[in-house]
């Protein structure tokens, strides 16, 4: 049984945790293993499903089961499942009077509360993934995946965000993108995550936290800008920052330090602060150049100049600002 498909690249390791789901409780066969399942069930929940959880496999792994046309006979038949495990997925689901659309109805809200009904394993699940995602119930990358703390992700943003969180380092969590300290430790701890919804569950990742991943997620992840390794070049960074960005902006850098009266006659040369990348879906749409001035009779007070900067390094507006 193949079971590529579950996700995006970004979820590497609930293919993985799918992998092992198969290799360990598959039979090889076509029929499923009820006795596997029920084994797996009285030693409790597996490390491997607890990761599915908050991955776009597990978003459609509960769309199917929660959708009016997963009868009892396509459970039994079509997926198939051992007839209890069929049974007692639709009696979870339907309630007591065992009918589609009434207060009773009880739709699974977790991988977890599917793998709690009686006679469900990680056999039956695995079958359960591999039927959704073949009928196209597995969200796609522009597809809405979940919204955790407030903050709401699609499959290609949620893994964006899980391959920064398990790939940047303390420094760059810390001090790059800004993360509260505690937060950015509770990450590196907790590598692998597998998912948004994993990472949500760790300590001091909050709102604050998972805004800041996505926000510099959106402009990092899976960009090829050359001359560009990170989003933001100060004057003081311990590597030069003339080799850091691309030699049309450098040589408009040069100009524009080596002018003054920029913000009015009163003010001196500028000194190099900072240069952003200005991008949309990971194209370069230009620049911005910040640079700091002092006023001349007061050199205590600064000026913050800020020009746009096209992508050809024409210059677009100028604000300034004490």
């Amino acid at each position: 049984m193949s079971l590529a498909g579950f996700g995006t690249s970004g979820f590497l390791v609930t293919r993985s945790v799918l992998f092992l789901l198969a290799t360990v409780f598959s039979t090889g066969g076509c029929a499923p293993d009820a006795d596997l399942d029920q084994a797996a069930v009285l030693a409790g929940p597996s490390d491997a499903l607890q990761k599915i959880e908050g991955t776009p496999a597990a978003v459609g792994l509960l769309a199917f089961l929660n959708d009016e046309g997963t009868t009892l006979d396509l459970l039994d038949h079509e997926v198939p499942l051992d007839h209890r495990a069929a049974v007692s997925l639709a009696r979870h689901r339907l309630g007591k009077d065992g009918t589609w659309g009434t207060s009773d109805d009880n739709l699974f809200d977790s991988v977890d509360e599917v793998d709690g009904c009686y006679w469900v394993g990680p056999n039956s699940i695995e079958r359960l993934l591999a039927y959704a995602e073949a009928e196209g119930f597995t969200p796609g990358d522009d597809d809405h995946l979940g919204t955790w703390d407030g903050v709401s992700f699609t499959v290609a943003e949620a893994a964006a965000v899980v391959e920064l969180a398990n790939t940047a380092g303390p420094n760059t969590l810390d001090d790059t993108i800004a993360l509260d300290s505690r937060a950015a430790d509770s990450i590196v701890n907790a590598r692998p995550v597998s998912s948004v919804y994993e990472m949500a569950g760790l300590y001091y990742v909050g709102k604050s936290a998972l805004t800041k991943l996505k926000d510099y997620a959106e402009g990092e992840a899976g960009c090829d800008v050359p001359g560009w390794e990170i989003e933001y070049v100060y004057a003081d960074d311990a590597e030069a920052w003339e080799d850091r960005l691309p030699a049309g902006l450098v040589a408009l850098v040069d100009e524009v330090v080596g002018t003054d009266d920029w913000c009015g006659e009163a003010t001196g040369e500028p000194w190099f602060v900072k240069a952003t990348i200005d991008r949309f879906e990971c194209e370069e749409k230009g620049y911005t150049l910040e640079l700091g001035q002092g006023m001349l009779e007061y050199p205590e007070i600064s000026w913050y100049i800020e020009f746009e900067v096209d992508v050809d390094f024409g210059f677009g507006y100028v604000v300034c600002e004490v």
